[in-house]
């Protein structure tokens, strides 16, 4: 499967548009939120934003 990398307006994006990044599920990305095994994220309130400048440098180095 070949993973497609959308390009981010801002330096920020949701569980949901990492899903493209990654090629997790939704679920998954946020289960290893909240286990603290997604290192590019991090809650703000209710919810998660991932780093596009971490999620790419975290994949780079080996990631998932």
């Amino acid at each position: 499967m070949t993973k497609t990398k959308k390009r981010a307006t801002s330096g920020e994006i949701t569980i949901a548009e990492a899903v493209a990044w990654t090629g997790w599920t939704e679920v998954g990305i946020r289960a290893a939120c909240e286990a603290g095994n997604f290192p590019p994220a991090v809650r703000h309130g209710d919810d998660w934003v991932i780093s596009v400048k971490r999620l790419e440098r975290w994949l780079d180095e080996g990631g998932p």
